[in-house]
């Protein structure tokens, strides 16, 4: 569906004016991805239950840089591109993911991918949103 909206707005000019670009929501959806093996631990708040080292490697050889590849394999046969281009190389959008995840707002100048700093863009936008909508957002 990403690739989709993003061929539109390329097609219709819109270049994200109606949408975040795919390569900000996949940077957002593999973001939550490599954070499944610590749920638990976040859920419970107990440092007890972060899974070893090893685990979650092995989580992020086996399933979040694979989904990456996927995400750039689809874009590339959709001949959405510009999707690929944004996410950038490997090592570039998971250093952006690290950085996004310590949640210091001051380093968002650190990201290199396009997708990332369109997150960092819409990111206090994002925070302001949350006490509209009520309880549902609550950290």
């Amino acid at each position: 569906m990403m690739t989709l909206i993003e061929l539109e707005d390329t097609k219709n000019g819109a270049k994200g004016r109606t949408h975040p670009k795919a390569a900000t929501r996949i940077f957002q959806l593999l973001g939550h991805l490599a954070e499944i093996p610590l749920l638990q631990a976040q859920i419970t708040q107990d440092a007890s239950l972060i899974p070893p080292q090893d685990e979650l490697q092995a989580f992020a050889h086996d399933v979040t840089i694979p989904c990456f590849f996927d995400a750039i394999e689809l874009a590339q046969n959709s001949g959405a591109t510009s999707i690929a281009d944004d996410l950038g190389t490997l090592e570039d959008f998971f250093k952006d993911l690290e950085i996004a995840k310590l949640g210091d707002p001051s380093r968002h100048k650190d990201f290199k991918t396009l997708g990332a700093q369109e997150w960092a863009r819409l990111w206090p936008c994002n925070e302001a949103l949350k006490p509209i909508l009520g309880g549902h957002f609550t950290n």
